[in-house]
């Protein structure tokens, strides 16, 4: 699972599907998705929107995360404190991981891809 907290929407999440940068980099390295960020209902397979009372809807295995910006890392520390997150499963399991919002979001390149896939190394161990 792919999140990202932007400032322009302080009360939303962002949940990145197959057609964003990152989610071609996760489904090229073979990564399964879980069905919420296939975005399999809708039209834009890039991005979806969560807010954070629905926070429970973004669980996986493991989530990566990422935060646009001062304000947005502020709203991501807020909702990462609260007690829906706390109840994840990721979360509970340590499967948490903080990603390089640069590199994740806005590297879209063949350097980006290749930080994502160190990152995937470092953190997916089988």
């Amino acid at each position: 699972m792919m999140l990202r907290w932007t400032a322009e929407v302080p009360d939303e999440i962002r949940v990145y599907g197959p057609d964003s940068f990152c989610g071609i980099v996760l489904k090229d390295a073979g990564v399964p998705r879980p069905d919420r960020q296939l975005l399999a209902d809708k039209k834009d397979k890039r991005f979806d929107k969560v807010s954070p009372e629905r926070v429970q809807e973004v669980d996986g295995d493991v989530i990566f995360v990422s935060a646009y910006g001062d304000k947005a890392a502020q709203q991501q520390s807020q909702v990462t404190a609260g007690p829906l997150w706390t109840k994840l499963g990721a979360v509970q399991a340590g499967q948490v991981y903080t990603v390089d919002d640069e590199t994740w979001m806005t590297g879209i390149g063949v350097t980006a891809a290749n930080k994502i896939l160190d990152d995937l190394t470092a953190h997916l161990k089988a």
